[in-house]
C-alpha cells in the first residue's frame, strides 16, 4: 500500500483525522448548545462553555478511536526478511 509523498497512507490518515477533529468544533459546538439550551434553562454563557467542553471531549475520543483503528492493523509489507542476515552480524 503506497502513499502520498513520503509518508505511507495510514499516515496521512491519522494527520487528516486530526485536522477534521480540530475543526469540527465549528459545527458541534452549536449543535451542542442547541440541545443543551433546549434541555436546560441555564444561562447563554454556562451553556456556552459547557458545550465547548462537550464537543472538545466527544471530538478527541472519536478522533482517537479512528487513530486506534488505523494503527492496529499491521502493515501488509516489512522492510526486515525474517532470516534474511544483517551488515552488523558476525
Amino acid at each position: 500500500m503506497e502513499g502520498c509523498g513520503f509518508l505511507p497512507k495510514r499516515y496521512w490518515t491519522i494527520i487528516f483525522t486530526y485536522f477534521i477533529m480540530l475543526f469540527s468544533g465549528v459545527i458541534g459546538v452549536p449543535i451542542v448548545r442547541t440541545i443543551l439550551h433546549a434541555a436546560s434553562s441555564q444561562p447563554n454563557a454556562t451553556l456556552n462553555s459547557l458545550s465547548v467542553v462537550i464537543w472538545t471531549i466527544f471530538s478527541n475520543l472519536l478522533a482517537l478511536l479512528i487513530v486506534w483503528l488505523v494503527l492496529r492493523k499491521k502493515p501488509e509489507t516489512n522492510k526486515i526478511i525474517f532470516g534474511e542476515k544483517s551488515k552488523f552480524s558476525g
